[in-house]
């Protein structure tokens, strides 16, 4: 992945919290104690809570598609971003209603 931007985010309340593999695999799943090895390279979370917003983004970069759509259409206060590895480029994936207008 370069270093383009992708989306201009402006928040006036709320958190948004990231987490990602690019500085090594230092993200471990708690199942199997072992380094995230997927093909997410970053995770967004955003939320009213600073805590929660900063435990979602890692737990965002170890579940899977269904459970971060569970979790985000289960509260509509929390959303998610998730930037994934594709060949030669990435994919940006969105759950929840924060992200929905910001990145296309």
């Amino acid at each position: 992945m370069d270093n383009r931007i992708i989306c201009d985010i402006k928040i006036n309340s709320g958190s948004l919290s990231s987490s990602g593999i690019r500085k090594g695999n230092h993200i471990i799943n708690p199942i199997d104690f072992h380094p995230v090895n997927n093909k997410r390279l970053s995770a967004w979370a955003y939320c009213e809570d600073a805590t929660l917003s900063d435990a979602l983004s890692t737990a965002f970069m170890i579940l899977d598609f269904n459970e971060i759509r569970n979790i985000c259409d289960s509260n509509d206060s929390i959303s998610s971003l998730l930037i994934e590895s594709r060949n030669e480029g990435f994919e940006v994936i969105k759950f929840g209603k924060f992200f929905e207008d910001i990145v296309t």
